[in-house]
């Protein structure tokens, strides 16, 4: 699809009926207010095709939208088999006639195409859900994990979020032409598509992280502090409740704790071993070792009887089984388990 960055003026009519914005605005009764109405006024050709679009947007029949995904799929098949039946090739694959037809079905498939990828059957058909806005960049997408879960999340802007254990973001699924907004529960590290014209911000624990192009991690569950970690290019950190801001640069992190900021600092490896898939162990006690290993693995820990105290573990493990784990720190805190599907019942080894 086309970018929103393009020139408008450059527009022809396959470009409008593939701009999501345009079709969103021509659907949504074309609000006076908005940015295509001024284009429009600008541009004596843009004003042309655009009404070439318009027409067509207005003769498909989105009734046909209705029911289920079959009925989306069979609608595709017909476009192209009309497309095909309207394209006459020769033994090498050159067209002998292209008739008139063709190009009105191509800019339909276009048209259905592009209203099917921006998730129009919700869209158009919102009268069944009152709860469903009439603006498609209000369309929301919520990605979550659960415990022994990760997901990388691609967004429509080519931004890359990959999620860890037991995290939630919410985001709107179009982001508008102005910003790119992500709101984070739990922890995530972010690879951000450069764009200079629309900032990225990320909302989590009473701060909002901004960036243009660049890769950080966040981490921010309930009670602990919010932790920003920038791996590559430059962020600002800003508290929700203060207004406070600092700027981070590669290497660097900043926690911020019911809305103040605190000192800006260096990180160890163990902030982001998360995201290589490492399982990292910094001077960790006994119920931080388990409370990992829950999140990691995804199961729940019993303990029997009562284990040495003073842990301050430390280790790290690349792509490892629970069992291979827990045997490794069992010799070093002197324990021994047995692993039940989901459960894991632990006992000290004196017992």
């Amino acid at each position: 699809m086309k970018t929103w960055k393009k020139k408008y003026d450059d527009y022809n009519l396959e470009d409008l009926l593939l701009d999501e914005s345009f079709i969103s605005w021509v659907q949504g009764g074309k609000e006076a207010s908005s940015p295509w109405k001024s284009r429009l006024l600008e541009s004596q050709k843009l004003s042309e095709e655009a009404a070439k679009a318009e027409e067509i947007i207005g003769q498909l029949q989105w009734r046909e939208f209705q029911g289920d995904n079959k009925r989306i799929e069979n609608l595709k098949d017909r476009i192209d088999i009309r497309i095909r039946a309207s394209d006459v090739r020769d033994e090498f694959g050159t067209y002998l006639e292209k008739p008139a037809s063709s190009n009105w079905y191509r800019l339909l498939a276009a048209a259905c195409l592009a209203l099917l990828l921006m998730g129009s059957i919700g869209y158009y058909l919102a009268n069944q859900n009152p709860v469903v806005e009439k603006n498609l960049s209000q369309e929301v997408e919520v990605r979550n994990t659960r415990n022994g879960q990760k997901l990388m999340v691609h967004l429509n802007d080519g931004s890359k979020v990959k999620l860890n254990s037991g995290s939630t973001i919410k985001y709107q699924k179009y982001f508008s032409d102005t910003s790119r907004v992500i709101e984070l529960q739990g922890e995530a590290f972010f690879e951000v598509a450069r764009d200079s014209l629309r900032p990225f911000r990320v909302v989590a624990g009473g701060t909002v992280t901004e960036a243009l192009g660049t890769s950080f991690n966040i981490y921010s569950e309930m009670g602990d502090p919010t932790k920003v970690s920038l791996v590559t290019g430059k962020v600002s950190v800003t508290s929700t409740s203060t207004q406070e801001q600092v700027l981070l640069r590669p290497g660097q992190m900043v926690k911020a704790l019911s809305g103040t900021l605190g000192p800006v600092a260096t990180y160890e490896y163990g902030e982001i071993a998360w995201k290589d898939d490492v399982l990292f162990f910094l001077r960790c006690d006994q119920g931080e070792v388990f409370e990992k290993l829950e999140k990691w693995y995804g199961v729940n820990f019993r303990i029997e009887g009562k284990l040495s105290g003073g842990w301050n573990y430390s280790g790290s493990f690349d792509g490892q089984t629970l069992h291979a784990v827990l045997t490794s720190i069992g010799y070093a805190e002197d324990f021994t388990f047995q692993i039940k599907n989901k459960e894991v019942v632990i006992k000290p080894k004196t017992l």
